[in-house]
C-alpha cells in the first residue's frame, strides 16, 4: 500500500515509549508552555494597546492611575518619640 507502520516511522521496530514517564521532559515542556502563554499575552497586550481603535478603553482598564497617599496628622505621629512620658501614665 503507500502506508508505513508506526514503528518504522520511529526508527525502532518493536520498541516503544509507551507508559514511559519522565520528570524532565514533563517539566521542560510544561515550562515552555507557559513561556508561551507570557508571549501571547504580551503580544495581545501590545495589539490592544497601540493598534486597536478602542486602545484609549483597554489602557484605562488595563493601567490605573497611581495618586498620592493622603497625608492626616493624628496626635500620635505628631509626638517626638524621644519625649518624657506625660503624667496620666505615671498615676496607677
Amino acid at each position: 500500500m503507500g502506508f508505513a507502520s508506526t514503528s518504522s516511522l520511529l526508527g525502532s521496530p518493536g520498541f516503544s515509549q509507551a507508559g514511559k514517564f519522565g520528570l524532565i521532559p514533563t517539566t521542560i515542556t510544561l515550562g515552555t508552555g507557559v513561556a508561551w502563554l507570557g508571549v501571547i499575552t504580551f503580544f495581545c497586550d501590545l495589539l490592544l494597546l497601540y493598534v486597536d481603535g478602542e486602545a484609549h478603553f483597554y489602557w484605562t482598564t488595563k493601567y490605573e492611575e497611581a495618586k498620592a497617599p493622603k497625608v492626616t496628622a493624628s496626635p500620635e505621629q505628631t509626638e517626638p518619640a524621644s519625649s518624657p512620658p506625660t503624667q496620666a501614665a505615671h498615676v496607677a
